[in-house]
């Protein structure tokens, strides 16, 4: 992708130049070039953050996840992915109880999430669709661990709050 737009940018000056439009025109190309080339940049976001997997137990279904531990990778989270495997998931873990918040931002499946409990109980599922909006998903009641799974996952496997999560 930079080559590509370095041999624009190359092509671009050597035409001005070429043509005798100067400075002021170089510049005026790049004002309204740059636009464009961020959104591309954005639009193809590919996250640097690796996620450790492992194996849980949720109500006697065993599933793979992704751990977000660090504040990085719970910032990132799904965001920017494009397909969430059957029955694999993104636990986050916190040091201690809290109010949790998630959004959507960024994320492109929409997602289930549970709110479980120091203990590994579940506490409370709510569905995430898919939003570009800074709405945010909160824990009805302090949680140390978040699970999002594929919108439905939980009602499909008839996991229930109240269930015990197996870490």
């Amino acid at each position: 992708m930079r080559r590509k737009h370095a041999r624009l940018t190359q092509f671009v000056y050597r035409q001005m130049f070429q043509n005798g439009c100067g400075w002021a025109s170089l510049i005026l190309a790049f004002s309204l070039w740059m636009p464009a080339f961020a959104a591309t940049a954005q639009e193809n976001h590919t996250p640097v953050v690796r996620f450790d997997t492992r194996r849980i137990v949720v109500a006697g279904i065993d599933i793979q996840v992704e751990v977000a531990m660090t504040r990085q990778q719970r910032q990132q989270g799904l965001m920017y992915r494009e397909y969430l495997p059957a029955n694999e998931g993104m636990l986050f873990i916190y040091p201690s109880p809290r109010i949790l918040r998630f959004w959507m931002r960024n994320t492109r499946i929409p997602l289930d999430i549970a709110f479980i409990d120091r203990q590994g109980i579940i506490r409370s599922i709510q569905p995430m669709p898919r939003t570009e909006s800074d709405d945010r998903t909160v824990s009805p009641s302090p949680a140390m661990y978040a699970l999002e799974m594929n919108l439905g996952w939980f009602r499909e496997n008839d996991v229930c709050v109240g269930d015990r999560v197996s870490f």
